[in-house]
């Protein structure tokens, strides 16, 4: 669901600045000094908007993961799925734009990891697919999964392991749960 939040902003943010950003480079300006700058421009909109979509989801879900985790997680992955729609926006027409992009976030959600499990993918021979997934860790051995789905199934069940089997349910899908921190902490950097 983040990913459909996440990519009609991507999407804005550079189908409309198309016409100024070849203005720009025709005049002689630097393309790299253009991206930059619209990235640390987008910065805190990325932030605020992943800080809307934590607070809602904390409050109608109540989850029990701390909202600076969530946040944290959120935030990590919006900019992921932001700038995949940003790339969709600079190659494609406008019109088009928003529908690739919210195609291209949601393939990259439902090829995260859960379903259909990375164990799997090997026999088909299409893990080139997961690997350009922006939850993907990189250099990484594909039963290791998507530090984004690693890092939300261990923060969501690790407090109910009183309760259920969770290491069972982990190892079935190929999870590794507790290593939070080492999934953002590679993804922050």
């Amino acid at each position: 669901m983040l990913g459909l939040a996440a990519a009609p902003a991507g999407i804005r943010t550079m189908s409309e600045e198309k016409l100024v950003f070849y203005r720009e480079i025709r005049a002689g300006h630097s393309s790299s000094a253009y991206f930059l700058g619209k990235e640390l421009s987008t910065r805190p909109k990325m932030f605020l908007s992943s800080l809307h979509f934590t607070t809602f989801y904390t409050i109608l879900a109540t989850p029990v993961v701390p909202f600076e985790a969530l946040l944290l997680l959120n935030t990590i992955y919006f900019f992921c799925i932001y700038g995949i729609a940003s790339l969709v926006a600079s190659l494609v027409s406008r019109q088009d734009a928003l529908l690739l992009a919210m195609l291209a976030s949601l393939i990259a959600g439902i090829f995260n990891g859960a379903g259909p499990l990375l164990a799997e993918v090997k026999s088909w021979n299409m893990t080139w697919f997961w690997y350009i997934c922006p939850s993907m860790p990189p250099k990484q051995e594909l039963k290791k999964q998507t530090w984004y789905s690693e890092a939300f199934f261990s923060e969501h069940t690790t407090p109910f392991s009183y309760l259920y089997d969770v290491q069972a349910s982990a190892s079935f899908v190929g999870y590794i749960t507790g290593r939070t921190q080492l999934d953002l902490g590679n993804r922050s950097r």
